[in-house]
């Protein structure tokens, strides 16, 4: 029998897979893309790991009720499948901002990276090719240098030290991983036709 709340939830959910992997270009598409670009180029929201949309930053122009409820049924979704990433190529793969496995510490709490341009890249576009968080790689993306020490040691700090072991072994090192944008990552795709069934 069809629970009807899961039969909704899976139409949502296939309504965004389709716009992420839509190759053509609606009216519908670019005010989605508006909205949604606020939070990074490239609809970067979906590849965010966070538990609600509380979590969210504030922007310029609010997200309409029905997107929102639109993400809240993908993170909701995403947080089925997600766990503290131990493979070097999901280690890299890691995007900077709003994920909640690389945060900082202070005053009796932990909260995301809050500098403006990390919201556009992933772990991997700031690793030399020994694995290492580089200032080389980090100086050229910052849109303010003056306080690039800082920012960089932000960064240093919020990234889990066995994560950054990980990255720094014999076998990620000679991946040669390249970033590529996919919020749909292998076990989302396998789960997917159970999902979208809409069954109990």
């Amino acid at each position: 029998m069809i629970n009807i709340n899961h039969f909704m939830a899976a139409i949502k959910l296939k309504w965004i897979i389709s716009f992420i992997h839509s190759r053509s270009i609606y009216n519908w598409q670019c005010i989605l893309s508006f909205y949604l670009n606020q939070y990074g180029k490239n609809v970067l929201i979906f590849n965010m790991n966070i538990s609600t949309l509380k979590q969210l930053p504030m922007v310029k122009h609010k997200l309409p009720l029905f997107y929102q409820d639109l993400l809240q049924h993908w993170s909701s979704f995403k947080n089925l499948h997600r766990k503290m990433p131990h493979i070097f190529r999901e280690i890299r793969m890691q995007v900077l901002w709003g994920n909640q496995f690389i945060k900082l510490s202070g005053q009796n709490k932990t909260y995301f990276l809050q500098l403006d341009w990390v919201r556009n890249y992933f772990l991997n576009d700031i690793l030399d090719v020994n694995g290492k968080i580089s200032h080389n790689k980090v100086l050229p993306k910052l849109l303010k240098k003056q306080n690039w020490i800082a920012e960089l040691t932000s960064i240093k700090n919020a990234i889990p030290s066995a994560c950054k072991s990980t990255i720094t072994n014999r076998e990620s090192i000679l991946s040669k991983v390249k970033t590529i944008l996919t919020p749909l990552d292998d076990r989302l795709l396998n789960s997917r036709t159970n999902i979208c069934t809409g069954t109990c």
